[in-house]
């Protein structure tokens, strides 16, 4: 996990594990988040497999 400017950011294929919190939210949630977030201007969107899911 890297600082970029004043976001955090992830390698994909880094060699460390990352520790965070998975939610499960509604599509409406989701886009309020993407605008929130200026998505997809401003980022990547990546799913990746946990031990709760796809996140």
């Amino acid at each position: 996990m890297y600082e970029f400017e004043d976001y955090p950011a992830v390698c994909l294929r880094g060699s460390h594990a990352i520790t965070g919190e998975v939610y499960h939210i509604s599509d409406r949630q989701f886009g309020m988040l993407d605008d929130l977030e200026w998505y997809p201007h401003f980022y990547q969107r990546i799913e990746i497999p946990t031990g709760w899911g796809d996140a």
